[in-house]
């Protein structure tokens, strides 16, 4: 319950209010300037995990269409401080081309869930700036 109120205090904290949510399916899309605007800059996908605490991880291959995260260096990089993956609070990676969640990512936030994540996973869709969170398997 408290990792779900912080996640709550996390996303208002990052989002502001007041936020506009409009569900459609699994996902629900966020309509608000935010604090990706400013990471979200270079022209490849990149991919951020933000911690309760407030610590950012950032992956990026530099490819335009591809960002990878290997589980297990995730976990490797988690355990150097003293953390795990029911430690992060949102997994967010920009999209260029498409607002939908690829086959390749889908897989990767089940894996996730399979392991204990409870966050957000999330696409910050470049062209528009929108958020789009993935609400399957919780």
């Amino acid at each position: 319950m408290k990792k779900q109120w912080l996640l709550g205090v996390l996303i208002i904290t990052i989002f502001c209010t007041p936020i506009h949510y409009y569900s459609y399916q699994d996902f629900t899309y966020v309509y608000r300037e935010n604090i990706f605007d400013e990471k979200f800059t270079e022209p490849f996908e990149s991919l951020y995990i933000v911690l309760y605490n407030g610590t950012e991880f950032r992956f990026t291959l530099k490819h335009v269409s591809k960002v990878v995260l290997p589980l297990d260096y995730l976990i490797r990089q988690l355990k150097k401080d003293n953390k795990d993956i029911k430690d992060v609070a949102i997994i967010i990676h920009n999209h260029f081309r498409s607002p939908r969640f690829s086959l390749q990512d889908k897989v990767m936030l089940y894996q996730l869930r399979d392991m204990g994540y409870e966050g957000s996973f999330c696409i910050y869709f470049t062209p528009t700036g929108k958020i789009i969170e993935h609400k399957g398997r919780r």
